[in-house]
């Protein structure tokens, strides 16, 4: 039994950043002044550096799971 599909997760947030990345280029084309230069450095480009904290994150979270779901179904695996 899969607890849950933490990889199908973080596909879906890269998705997620790509869409973000894509609508945000379309936007600047409308907003393009000084509110939306300081909106960019302060959410925007703080996000990469996010991102790959909570990935590094998010694939030690589902090693353990992996590790505690295996124990769980093999006792011989536990010690």
């Amino acid at each position: 039994m899969r607890i849950c599909n933490l990889a199908d997760s973080l596909g879906q947030l890269t998705h997620a950043m790509t869409d973000l990345n894509q609508r945000w280029a379309e936007t600047q084309q409308h907003w393009s002044d000084e509110t939306s230069r300081q909106f960019e450095e302060t959410y925007l480009r703080p996000i990469p550096a996010q991102m790959q904290t909570l990935v590094a994150a998010v694939q030690a979270l589902a090693a353990t799971v992996d590790k505690a779901a295996r124990e769980l179904t093999d006792p011989d695996d536990a010690m």
